[in-house]
Order: structure tokens, then sequence, then C-alpha cells
């Protein structure tokens, strides 16, 4: 009997259910991966980082001179790569310290102007599109100071401000809160303090709609400075409020939410000597669970922190060595306050961290500014901290399932028990598990399959594929397919793989590779041994996390130039331009049939469409994050029948009466295309359709029409599809002996059709890439333009390189076409994608 083959993702799930019940003290260290700096000539610094939803935006200032001030707002990736900037000019004192991204997916930010409003400084509040242009802005104050510091979006879409007035204060300054809704009208307004210094640091919401906000009084408490912690119903009227701190300074500058509703106040103490970082932790009603303090003999400054994990805390701060010189310092906290592990970051120039942000894949950013001694500048830094795979999939597992096992408000303790139980638990691990190995794995697999070694076992008729930093794969290919395969390694093409982990490190457990020369397609399967060199290899394996390993964290300076080198991925499948600008007028429907032989048993293989499924695939992903089109408004159709393809026209007609005229329309359609050989009309082939019945396809014409009688800002066609009667791998049907020239088609003056070849010229692949031509080229301009490319620009460069390369790797003609109404003139050559 063959033995059982255990499921490495399954084993993965068992030995991490039981570890969850462990909590390991010692963790690998936090590793610096890449660093970025931004800035010139001019002084920039940091306020804030707000997340928006492709990646970030840093919040600071650039000093162009005495007395001015521009405002700069850098977008930032994931990886913490500047990818535009924003500035706004202002007066020197005025300034945006915080924001918020609004429901429209643009920007609120908030800070104080000197140089408008009514009083000595006024919050000022400007909301911006994602080109940075003014949508409105307002003051808002009295006849003394008011200054907002934090903004923070309220479940109602509105917005709290919390920072201080001295209008109406009844001492030297009082504890600020505004309310305004989403529209800037202010809802209410309200002020506490007694006799002295009292101001809002920053505020959360709670689960009912009220508000904690962390300030600082001088009014109140045991000494000069208290941490204040105030309780409001959600119109800003107060229910309680507590301070905490000894009889010197004890400022509170952060406040932070768990998962459960306790509250982390993160700060600064100075009881004793120079100050040192203090956190504490209360419970919903104020009551101090636990609190500490971090810190040396010289002075340690908090910075900013947030909750991961099991809501624990990730700190960064400041701190300095007897020989007064900084560094910047991590750390990393359990929920009971206790260290798990800590980073020191030394560098000759003096680094400020003022934001810790966590990114999408659990990796962390650093942001701050850098003081540059050798051109006495100070410029914006970004350093990315990249997490051990295995600690990320623990704490992504530790706070999913936390979240997962809360009782729900209205959820009866009978029907609790029922989904929350030992057996489920587990079920629940092992889709956890499965999700982020798969989630986390693809980057580095993409990146391995760049510089994969590789060599053959000519007895078994095997392949060895080393990938670096991963295990190595052992694949059957048949003697008389190998030379192919070796030939053709660096084209090929890995589809569906499925990970997991040992010894830290991602392994491949399954992968389908393609050679899309001869399209031959090979399976690897770790659960299925193989022979290599008379040596059977059996490539099932216990997987363990390895929780209880030990890594000491030395306080080791940063490297000077040790930052990230791994190759980068090339084609227009990687590196997708990503813009924070979406465009909820813009509706999209992406078709793309391919295979035409599962739907019609009388055709053979030729006459699919190669990569037609991978083209729509991608240019989905263009228009979502190069064209801001929002993934809610796009229809997507992969290997589309007659009845679907005609529902989707309908679903799009609909969508256009009931957005009105300012309504753009994208459809492209990767397939077969055929012209009716009486009337010549151009057709798009569902996948369920042959040139016989006609009558069921889509009539370009007709399509043309039914997206027009709605009144439409503009639609845009863009057909990879021949209508000639050829195809790129063939024809569709064998009867067709002779090609039909596609009657001419006039467009409304609204709509342009971009086609991939004109007349007789069929489509065709550029199989190296795994596209069709014409897509390559266009996904190729859309790429390096970013997307912000004119129609006339688009329609010069594809046919200047569709026309070449077709016929240097195809050896046929193909010239793509654009098609638009005359009345229009050259008015299209303006028309932009965004």
């Amino acid at each position: 009997m063959k033995p059982r083959q255990f499921n490495p993702v399954i084993l993965l799930g068992i030995i991490l259910c039981c570890s969850l019940s462990i909590r390991a003290q010692h963790l690998p260290p936090l590793e610096i991966s890449k660093k970025q700096l931004h800035g010139g000539k001019l002084k920039e610094e940091v306020y804030n980082t707000i997340k928006v939803r492709d990646g970030f935006l840093v919040i600071g200032g650039i000093f162009t001179k005495p007395g001015r001030k521009k405002t700069l707002i850098l977008k930032v990736d994931p990886d913490g790569k500047t990818r535009g900037e924003i500035t706004l000019d202002g007066k020197l004192k005025d300034g945006l310290y915080s924001g918020h991204i609004t429901g429209d997916n643009n920007f609120l930010l908030v800070g104080t102007s000197w140089s408008k409003g009514k009083g000595e400084g006024d919050v000022w509040v400007l909301k911006i599109n994602p080109r940075g242009q003014i949508i409105w802005q307002k003051t808002y104050g009295g006849k003394g100071w008011e200054h907002g510091q934090d903004v923070i979006k309220t479940r109602d879409g509105g917005f709290l401000i919390s920072g201080f007035s001295t209008t109406r204060a009844k001492g030297l300054r009082d504890l600020f809160l505004l309310k305004i809704d989403e529209n800037g009208e202010k809802k209410w307004e309200r002020t506490y303090g007694g006799v002295h210094f009292d101001f809002a640091q920053c505020a959360v919401e709670d689960r009912v709609g009220g508000f904690y906000v962390l300030g600082n009084t001088e009014s109140k408490g045991n000494g000069r400075f208290d941490t204040w912690l105030l309780k409001t119903d959600s119109e800003g009227l107060l229910e309680w409020e507590k301070t905490f701190g000894a009889d010197k300074w004890d400022i509170g500058k952060k406040l932070l939410q768990t998962d459960k509703g306790d509250l982390y106040i993160v700060g600064r103490t100075q009881r004793e000597g120079n100050p040192d970082i203090w956190v504490i932790q209360t419970n919903p009603q104020g009551e101090i669970q636990w609190e500490q303090q971090f810190g040396g003999a010289e002075k340690d400054i908090m910075n900013d922190a947030l909750v991961t994990g099991e809501n624990g805390l990730l700190l960064a701060a400041t701190t300095y060595d007897q020989e007064k010189k900084p560094k910047s310092w991590i750390i990393q906290l359990d929920k009971n306050g206790q260290i798990l592990r800590q980073k020191f970051i030394k560098t000759g120039n003096n680094l400020q961290i003022r934001n810790l942000k966590e990114t999408s894949n659990g990796d962390f950013l650093l942001i701050g500014n850098i003081h540059l001694a050798e051109s006495h500048i100070e410029q914006i830094f970004l350093y990315k901290i990249t997490e051990d795979p295995v600690v990320k999939l623990e704490n992504y597992v530790r706070t999913a399932l936390s979240k997962w096992e809360r009782k729900g408000d209205f959820e009866k303790l009978e029907n609790y028990k029922k989904r929350v139980n030992p057996t489920r638990r587990r079920e629940k691990i092992y889709q956890l598990v499965q999700r982020i190995i798969k989630d986390y794995a693809k980057e580095p697999f993409s990146h391995s399959i760049r510089n994969a070694q590789h060599e053959y076992d000519v007895e078994n008729e095997v392949f060895r594929i080393q990938f670096p930093n991963m295990n190595s794969i052992y694949l059957p290919v048949p003697l008389h397919e190998a030379q192919a395969f070796n030939r053709n390694f660096k084209d090929l093409f890995f589809e569906s793989p499925e990970f997991s982990i040992k010894e830290k490190k991602f392994m491949v457990t399954y992968v389908r590779i393609i050679n899309p020369h001869n399209q031959k397609t090979y399976t690897y399967d770790s659960k299925l041994p193989v022979q290599y060199r008379s040596k059977k290899i059996d490539n099932s394996y216990n997987v363990s996390l390895e929780l209880e390993n030990s890594f000491n964290l030395l306080n080791s300076s940063l490297p000077k130039e040790s930052w990230d080198t791994s190759p980068t991925l090339v084609g227009v499948d990687h590196n997708i331009p990503i813009t924070t600008e979406l465009q909820p007028q813009k509706f999209a429907l992406i078709i793309g049939n391919e295979d035409y032989k599962s739907y019609q048993e009388e055709l053979d293989a030729e006459s699919n469409v190669p990569f037609a499924k991978n083209d729509a695939l991608i240019i989905k992903e263009y228009f979502i994050k190069t064209l801001g089109v929002p993934n809610e408004n796009i229809t997507m159709l992969i290997n589309a029948t007659s009845g679907q393809m005609q529902r989707a026209v309908r679903k799009l007609q609909q969508i256009q009466q009931a957005n009105g005229d300012a309504t753009e329309v994208l459809v492209y359609y990767a397939g077969h295309g055929l012209p009716d050989e009486k009337t010549r009309d151009a057709y798009l082939i569902p996948v369920d359709i042959n040139g016989n019945s006609l009558e069921f396809a889509l009539r370009v014409n007709e399509l043309c029409k039914a997206l027009t009688e709605t009144p439409t800002k503009r639609v845009t066609l863009i057909l990879d599809a021949c209508f000639s009667g050829g195809a790129r791998a063939g024809t569709l049907i064998s009867r067709r002996g002779v090609r039909v020239k596609p009657k001419a088609y006039l467009p409304a003056s609204n709509l342009i059709i971009f086609s991939s070849s004109s007349d007789e010229e069929s489509a065709g692949a550029y199989v190296p890439k795994r596209h069709g031509l014409f897509t390559y080229f266009l996904l190729k301009k859309l790429q390096e333009t970013e997307g912000n490319i004119s129609y006339s620009e688009l329609a010069e460069n594809l046919n200047k390189e569709v026309r070449l390369k077709s016929i240097l790797i195809n050896n046929k003609q193909q010239t793509p076409t654009v098609t638009t109404n005359p009345s229009i003139g050259e008015e299209w050559k303006k028309w932009t994608f965004k």
C-alpha cells in the first residue's frame, strides 16, 4: 500500500492551532529591507501619514524661502516608494497636520491658518482631489486662536477635529472639539478646560458613536502636566474624565483602541531625571489595567505607535546615548506590556521617526525626517521593515482569529457556541493559514522564478528547478519535449502555485508550468514522489513553525549600503502603476473569450484564442490600479456565452441610465470576431457560437448603438479581435476559405473604437509575453505613461509598434485602426484615459 501523504498546509494548520495557546517570548528580529529618501535642496518635514486605498499619503511641508512654506503631500506605495507629490502654497505659519480619506475617495486635510479666517489663528480644513486640486476649503474659529491638531472620520460620514481654543477659554487654552459633516458644515463645537493650558492630542470613536479624547492638562491632576482622558457622547457632551500622572510631566501623545474596546495611551513621563516612554492600558471605563515605562539615563521620546498582532503594540521612539547622540528605537510589546523584541537604528545623521504604519502585507513603514549633515538639509525618509514570514503568518492568524472568536452584540450564546468550538476553530485556522501563505508567497515566488536554475536528468526524464530562497521542485518532462522546455525556460509561465512553509522559508507544493511556444503543460505536486538521478525524491515533508526558536536581537547599527537589491519584476503583468485618483463615473465591461473548444466539441484546440483570458485579467488590473476605475464598476466575463454577453450589455445600459450623462464607458474585448459573409457586419463571438449562427453573436454596430442611446460623456471600445475570419491561432470555422472585408461602421460622436487590425488582416499573439500583440503594446504604453496619455498618442504608438513587431515575429501584416465620427474632427485626439 502506498504510504499516506500529508497535506503540508493542513499540517501547518494543526501545528499553528496547537501553538496559538503558547506565547512565543523570542521572536526573530525585524529587518530593514528598503530605504527611500525624498527631497532636494530645500528643507522638508513630516507631520502625519494617512492610509489610502493603494498606499499612504505623507503630509508635510517644504520651506521654500523665509516667510513661506508649501504643504507637501507625497503619494507612497506599500513599499515606501514615492509615486508622486502634490504641493499647496501657504504662509509660513499655515500648516496642515492631519488628514483622512473621504467617502468619495478624495482627501480631507486639517490644520491651522494664520492668514485666513477671523481670528489670530483658525482651524483650517481643505478637501482636495488626488491631483491636489482644492474642492473646498473653510476656516473655523473666533477672535482668538483655534488650532486643529487631529481629525478622525466618524460613523455618520462626518469628521471630528480635536485641538485647542483660546477664544472662549476659561484659562490660557482649552481643549477644543469640532464636529463637521462631509461637506464641511459645522454640526457642533465644545471646549473643556480650567485656568491654565489644556489641549487635545487626538480622539477615537467608541462602538456606539461616542468619543474618547486624549488631552493634556495643566489645570487638573497631580503634576505640572497630566495626561487627560475624556469620554463624550456623540454630541461631544462630557460623560466622564480621568487624569493620569505623578508630580511632574506626564504627556499623552497617542490614543489607540484594541479589538476588545480597551485603550492604549502612549506618551512620555518625566518623574525623575530625563523623560521616558510611557504606556498605559485602560479598560473602556478608563480604569488602568497596567502601565509601563521604558528608557535609560538620557531622554527617550515617544514618536508613534500602532496596535499589532494579538492586541499588542509596536512603538517608534527616539533614544539618546551617553554622548547625547540619537538613535531610533523600535519596540514590540505583547498585550501585557512585556517587550517581545526591539531594534535600534543608528546612523551618522540625525534621524527622527514621525509615523509608524503597517502595510497591507504585514510589513511596516517608518516615516520621518533625516538631517543630512553633508548638505545641511533635512529630508523625508521612508524605511520599510520586513517581518519574518512565519511571524507575519502567526500575527495574521492571531488577529483574525481574535476577531472571529468575539461574540457579537446580538448573538445568542447558543448560536455562539455552535459557531465557535474546537472543531470550528481548527477549520478556521486552516482557512486562514491557506489564505495568508498564498498571499505572502506570491511576491517572493515571482522574484524567484526570474532567477531559477534548472538541469535535466535524462535517465528519469525529470527537470530539477531550483528557486532562490525556496525549495527545488522535480518536474517530469518527456525526453522528446525536454529540449524545447530547456530552450524556452525564460518564457515559461508558472500558473496556480500553492505554497507551505518550512524552516522559515516558503515552499512550492504545487504549480502548473506552461511552455507558451508549444502550449505544453507540466504539473508539479509535492505529494507525488519522483525519481531523480536514480535517487527517489519524496517531496512530502513535515512543516514546523518553530515557534520556540530563539532569536537574539542585537542593537546593531543600520547598514549604510545594504538595501534590498532583489531583481525587479519586468513586463506588463507586473509593476502596474497605481493612481490614488478614483474615477467613480467610469464603468467598464471586460470580456476575455479564449476557450471555444470546451463549448463546441466539433472544434479543435487551434480554434481557441491564446492568452485572451490573461489579456482580460491584466486589463482589469490596469483599469483599477492605473485608470482608477472602481472594482465594483467593472463587469468581468471570462469565456462568455451569448446570454452572458447580452446580459452584460443590458446591465451597462441600465448603469448609464441611472448614472446620467457624466458616465464614461470602457469596453474591452479579446476573442474571436467574424464578419457576416452577406452583410459584412462585424460580430463579437461568444464561446458557444460559431460562424453558422451569427444571429446569436454580438453585432458591433448594435453594441455601439446600445451604448450611445443614453446621453453619455464618452464610450471607448478596445477590440483585440479581427473581423476578417482570421484569428490568433487559426480560423474559428473551417468552412471559411477566404477572408471577408468587414463593412465600415460610423460610430456616434462620443464613441471611439480602437481595433487591433484592419480590413482583411488577422490579429496575432505575442507568444513570449502571453498576450495578444495589440493588447501587449496597449498595456506597455499605459505602464510607461501611468495612464497619462492622449488617444492620439496611444493610436500612433500602437500603429508603430504593432505593425513592426507583427512582421518580425508573426510574419504578417497587422495594422491597428481607430474609428471615430468625422463630425468631431480632431477633437478625439485630445481625449485621455484619465
